[in-house]
């Protein structure tokens, strides 16, 4: 049983559906959520995990129930020190099937021959001329990136 709040020094105490508050300029509040973890990382690897900006902001941190029925408006790779550098801990766990949420739809690489679709960290197959069209490629955001995400959408 897991005691919340903590902050986690590995991916290793991280589970999908655990969030965390991205504090804005104007004194609300965003919210970050772990999405996938890389299941083969070895030592040196556990500080990277894939991680979903909230489409959820509000004048108190965020609670399990208060992201209910939240989807993610962004998903990208992130460094443990990203939830450091912004909310700190990790708050509660909501799970992420009960809002719908779902692993995003990636590329490994700019389009071309060797392009890979990727779901999360899984790389599923060669992709298709639309995916390539259409997907990002694999995103890894800076410590700060989700909250300027947040603030850009509301303004702050």
């Amino acid at each position: 049983m897991r005691v919340y709040p903590f902050r986690p020094t590995s991916t290793t105490k991280l589970q999908p559906g655990d969030f965390w508050a991205l504090p804005l300029a104007d004194g609300k509040f965003g919210c970050g959520r772990v999405i996938a973890i890389k299941a083969d990382a070895g030592p040196g690897q556990r500080s990277m995990l894939l991680a979903g900006v909230m489409d959820w902001v509000g004048t108190s941190p965020p609670s399990v129930d208060s992201l209910a029925g939240c989807a993610t408006r962004a998903q990208g790779q992130i460094h443990l020190r990203s939830i450091w550098e912004t909310g700190g801990e990790i708050l509660g766990n909501r799970p992420l099937e009960a809002d719908g949420i779902e692993v995003g739809e990636f590329l490994s690489e700019q389009p071309g021959r060797n392009c890979m679709l990727m779901r999360g960290y899984d790389v599923v197959r060669p992709a298709t001329s639309d995916e390539q069209l259409r997907l990002p490629v694999f995103p890894t955001w800076g410590y700060l990136v989700m909250v300027r995400l947040v603030q850009a959408r509301v303004g702050a």
